[in-house]
């Protein structure tokens, strides 16, 4: 119960990480000048743009896309098609004793890594922000903190993913010779 409690919670926070970098574009969207800044350098300074609908365009699609597309579609074609599944002792963790378990810790971690994939657009479509409206006084610097932090969490989320189906490399195996075959 607790877990599915936390699938939901999950599934809720992705919603609402998905609309935070929608909101704050629509919300100053008639601030913007014809022309937002949409890449920066490896300095972290601002060396491109693009027409204001194209990037509102573009940074609603890639949010939503990304975000709901690793949180939900992942989630979704894993019970669809669990062949593209690729984790180690796939049989081992896919037995039908342990599938269900299986499946919703991944579509958990999926949730999360969708959340901060969106979180991550959040700070992305903010920095340009700032920089379209006050230019080099703008500082992003918290930003582009937060993008750190983000990266760092997804890594985390990654590796713990890794280290939950890491185990029982040889159990498919012994079970096997245990009976018989």
């Amino acid at each position: 119960m607790q877990l599915q409690l936390l699938t939901r919670t999950l599934q809720l926070l992705l919603v609402n990480a998905v609309i935070i970098p929608i909101y704050l574009l629509l919300r100053v969207y008639q601030d913007l000048p014809d022309k937002v800044v949409s890449h920066y350098n490896t300095n972290m300074v601002a060396d491109d743009t693009m027409g204001k609908l194209s990037f509102t365009i573009t940074m609603i699609a890639m949010t939503v896309l990304l975000g709901f597309g690793t949180g939900f579609g992942s989630g979704f074609l894993i019970r669809r098609y669990p062949s593209l599944l690729n984790i180690p002792n796939k049989e081992y963790w896919l037995a039908d004793e342990r599938r269900e378990t299986t499946l919703a810790s991944i579509n958990r971690h999926m949730l999360q890594i969708g959340i901060a994939t969106s979180l991550l657009f959040a700070c992305i479509i903010q920095a340009s922000i700032n920089s379209t409206l006050h230019g080099s006084d703008a500082n992003n610097t918290p930003l582009w903190i937060g993008t750190g932090v983000i990266g760092i969490y997804t890594t985390a989320v990654v590796l713990a993913l890794c280290f939950r189906f890491k185990g029982h490399a040889n159990q498919s195996s012994s079970e096997g010779a245990a009976n018989g075959s």
